[in-house]
């Protein structure tokens, strides 16, 4: 069963919130050597249902309940998946910004490319220009001395 549900993490993608809160256990499957980008993307659930002992419920004006005091195992469960999920958000951010930069070099690679190729062109059309001044100059010298 443990083999069974650490390698259907390991070949799943990120976990909606619904399957998240869905699954109570913690499942971490331990490698040598580096994680998979699914084991890093993958927020564990920490912990099971609400914990009620130590916590008392208050009236709140809209007709619902709302606890004060967490317990502090619960709180350590929360901090312990807000840092995993900012890691994983960080991490996601530091590939989209490769991804953004390569695709940026590619594009000034191009560009450069294009710019070398009008200027060529320029200086190839300023060449012609000055060629055909010259022609024009000799003809109408020649024509108006004849």
């Amino acid at each position: 069963m443990q083999d069974q549900a650490t390698s259907s993490i390991a070949a799943s993608s990120l976990p909606s919130s619904s399957e998240r809160s869905s699954s109570s256990a913690l499942h971490v499957e331990v490698k040598e050597g580096l994680e998979s980008d699914d084991e890093i993307r993958r927020v564990p659930e920490m912990g099971g249902g609400p914990i009620v002992s130590g916590s008392r419920p208050v009236q709140v004006s809209g007709g619902g309940q709302r606890r004060i005091g967490k317990n502090p195992a619960e709180r350590e469960n929360r901090r312990l998946k807000r840092l995993l999920r900012n890691r994983v958000s960080a991490q996601q951010a530091r590939e989209r910004k490769k991804a953004y930069l390569i695709d940026l070099e590619g594009r000034v690679k191009d560009l450069e490319n294009k710019n070398a190729e009008l200027e060529e062109r320029v200086s190839t059309l300023q060449n012609e220009n000055q060629m055909l001044r010259k022609i024009l100059k000799n003809t109408t010298a020649t024509a108006s001395e004849g």
